[in-house]
């Protein structure tokens, strides 16, 4: 038979909340106007379902509902209905066109702006912005790949590298390995200067001897702690400052490096290998990527 009505099924949570209690067991036709104001995940850490049922429909619950069975803000559209997840009400959303950090300085951005026809799903100019990113994922994941499928036969001088230790500026011994190269890549996959980074990471023969102690750092997510070194370095006729990460460990093994760029001289960056860096190009796109830049190791 021909199932054309759904089952507010109760909670699944250990841990049972008192705000959809009214609603449970109810069974109301799929199109009915019950769901667009009720339906199961309409508040965060809702653990009750939707099943679809060919049992009678039962009334729709009357008298007062309980104080925070009004669905949260975002939340209180019908995804059934309009397939999305959340509504452009959600604090995910800009408020207006005017305040998205998507905008740009184009007539059609000005446009929208002008008349607050926010649409965000809609948008243009985020859903580019979504594109250029998947673009550079591509491309860096690329990249990452043959540096690491390389690794294992990059020489330094007659040697195929596999383990190489260094003596610091601090006096300490380092042990670089391929694991190095992994961790970097996950902390600056998203950032633009992710090439430089790995161009950087892969020349460590020749700073990791510069480094100098800075400070140790306690490993949040770690059972061991970090020691924090610097140096400056030069490439491609600019100026950086890596900021190195140290398992604290015996032996002593680089874990992660970050870059700071000090322009020198007025040159063609890595936009000469990946247009898509061309940090004039797409400034959505690079106030995109705060959202995904690691701020932290």
């Amino acid at each position: 038979p021909f199932i054309n009505s759904s089952y507010y099924s109760p909670t699944t949570s250990p841990n049972v909340g008192e705000d959809h209690r009214v609603f449970w067991n109810v069974i109301r036709p799929v199109k009915d106007g019950f769901w667009n104001a009720h339906h199961p995940g309409d508040r965060w850490n809702c653990k009750c379902s939707l099943e679809q049922t060919d049992k009678d429909v039962t009334p729709v619950p009357h008298g007062p509902v309980e104080k925070g069975s009004t669905p949260s803000r975002g939340l209180d559209n019908n995804p059934g209905k309009d397939a999305k997840l959340f509504n452009e009400k959600h604090p995910y959303f800009p408020c207006n066109c005017s305040s998205c950090p998507f905008k740009t300085a184009s007539l059609r951005a000005l446009f929208h702006s002008l008349a607050d026809k926010k649409d965000c799903y809609n948008c243009p100019l985020i859903q580019n912005a979504f594109c250029e990113d998947y673009k550079r994922q591509k491309y860096n994941n690329k990249y990452y790949n043959d540096i690491v499928n390389g690794f294992k036969s990059y020489k330094y001088g007659n040697d195929t590298i596999r383990e190489k230790v260094f003596k610091s500026k601090s006096g300490d011994k380092i042990v670089v390995r391929k694991k190095f190269l992994t961790e970097t890549h996950a902390k600056s996959c998203h950032s633009k200067d992710f090439i430089d980074t790995m161009d950087i990471a892969l020349q460590f023969d020749k700073w990791v001897s510069k480094l100098k102690y800075i400070e140790t750092e306690q490993g949040k997510h770690h059972n061991y702690d970090f020691r924090v070194y610097q140096c400056e370095y030069q490439y491609k006729s600019e100026k950086f400052t890596i900021t190195a990460k140290v398992k604290e460990k015996e032996p002593l093994q680089l874990y992660c490096i970050r870059i700071h760029k000090k322009r020198i001289s007025s040159v063609k960056s890595v936009e000469d290998k990946n247009p898509l860096y061309e940090p004039s190009a797409n400034p959505s796109l690079q106030i995109y990527n705060l959202f995904f830049i690691h701020q932290n190791f």
